[in-house]
């Protein structure tokens, strides 16, 4: 595979991040937000979405560039970048436990229903670079 195809896969597959990105924020914040009026949430919604856009994104770029030097320890290097980001995940949650006045349920769900589907997406996508078609 050339090195231009490589690219435009990597561009394919944040094109697809992007949409998922796209669908799971209108979601949120047309048709669930509207019905949670009574709650106050910490984080935006789209502050929300960004975190775990840039997050999914930088995994899935060293997975690859992990296959590339060393495509047998691409595993190894999911497993650690999961569990960085899983690091970064309570350090952006971090300020909502210490501040009192919000009840952080609502937020803590915005949160992590949308964690779990990036999360089924990055897991996928390294599935296809540990089993590669041939």
């Amino acid at each position: 595979m050339t090195k231009t195809k490589k690219k435009m896969a990597f561009g394919t597959i944040v094109l697809q991040l992007a949409i998922l990105t796209g669908i799971l924020f209108s979601i949120h914040n047309f048709l669930i937000l509207p019905y949670l009026k009574k709650y106050s949430f910490y984080w935006e919604p789209w502050k929300i979405y960004t975190f775990h856009f840039i997050t999914v994104t930088a995994l899935i770029y060293f997975l690859r560039h992990r296959s590339k030097i060393k495509p047998d320890k691409v595993l190894n290097a999911f497993i650690t970048l999961s569990l960085l980001k899983m690091i970064a995940a309570v350090l952006f949650l971090s300020p909502l436990f210490f501040y009192k006045t919000i009840n952080p349920t609502a937020t803590v769900f915005s949160f992590f229903i949308p964690y779990f589907l990036y999360l089924f997406f990055e897991t996928s996508y390294a599935v296809k670079i540990l089993n590669p078609t041939k």
